[in-house]
């Protein structure tokens, strides 16, 4: 039997083809895939009862039980089938190597989700302190590969729940990442309503940005016109002042191209100054 997973090639790896009860069968600590839908199930189920299992799940022996390594929908599917027993891979794998080994098939099978891949990558450089670039030559990928799926773990988790229930891409998914974070479902949803490609919600991401470019000019306008208008009533309040002084101090006052003119016109000779009463001292 060959196994298209680099660890079981290895010389002195030890396999075998065992035909195990499907009760004797315990699923594996390392889940790849969270969910798996019943349609998912009915069919596979159908198709091993008609030609039976075509590629025998991978196990690994853990004290006395078999722990399932690859193939969780192919059991499941067979017992759906009414299946008692299924031919199974078995295969001497350590916690890393089985690790491995679940994700390189289910990378070869297409049968994970950007985000489920992510995860993945994530809990096996935490779990078996691997970095990314031992980790990207062990599966035949780019350490870039590896990397850019990390980042959409920046995404929030309702986030990629939307993304995936809304049949979005991975594209769409990296557009989202340069989104503002309170931004990002309302972009989610209006590119599953309008239907847009992953070029269009990267489109309506930039003119969102420009809006708020745009917003911040103003609020800054907004911002110094206030402040102007504290040194303008400090120059009226001097004004008064000086009126109240008994100089007879003039104002004029024009805005025009986005400037505000003050004139003040002071006479040479100040009138007498005069107390409350009106009276010259």
């Amino acid at each position: 039997m060959q196994f298209c997973i680099p660890f079981l090639q290895q010389a002195g790896s030890t396999r075998q083809l065992t035909e195990l009860e499907i009760g004797e069968i315990v699923m594996p600590r390392f889940r790849l895939r969270r969910e798996i839908t019943d349609c998912e199930l009915t069919e596979l189920s159908k198709s091993i009862a008609g030609c039976g299992v075509l590629q025998p799940p991978l196990v690994r022996k853990v004290g006395g039980s078999f722990e399932l390594v690859c193939g969780v929908r192919r059991v499941r599917a067979a017992e759906l089938a009414g299946l008692r027993s299924i031919t199974c891979v078995v295969a001497e794998l350590d916690d890393r190597q089985a690790a491995l080994a679940s994700l390189t098939e289910n990378l070869r099978r297409r049968e994970l989700s950007c985000f489920e891949q992510a995860e993945a990558y994530r809990e096996i450089l935490s779990r078996f302190g691997m970095t990314q670039s031992s980790l990207a030559m062990t599966l035949g990928v780019s350490q870039a590969a590896i990397a850019n799926k990390l980042r959409l773990l920046g995404l929030q988790p309702e986030v990629r729940d939307r993304l995936c229930e809304e049949g979005l891409s991975e594209r769409h998914a990296r557009a989202l990442l340069t989104a503002e974070p309170n931004e990002r479902i309302e972009l989610l949803e209006r590119a599953a309503a309008e239907r847009l490609t992953a070029e269009g919600l990267e489109k309506l991401i930039a003119e969102k940005k420009e809006e708020r470019k745009l917003k911040r000019s103003y609020q800054k306008r907004a911002s110094v016109l206030s402040d102007v208008r504290l040194f303008v009533n400090t120059i009226e309040r001097a004004v008064k002042v000086m009126r109240l002084s008994g100089v007879n101090a003039e104002t004029e006052r024009r805005n025009s191209d986005g400037y505000i003119e003050y004139v003040i016109r002071i006479p040479e000779k100040s009138a007498e100054p005069r107390d409350g009463s009106g009276q010259a001292f």
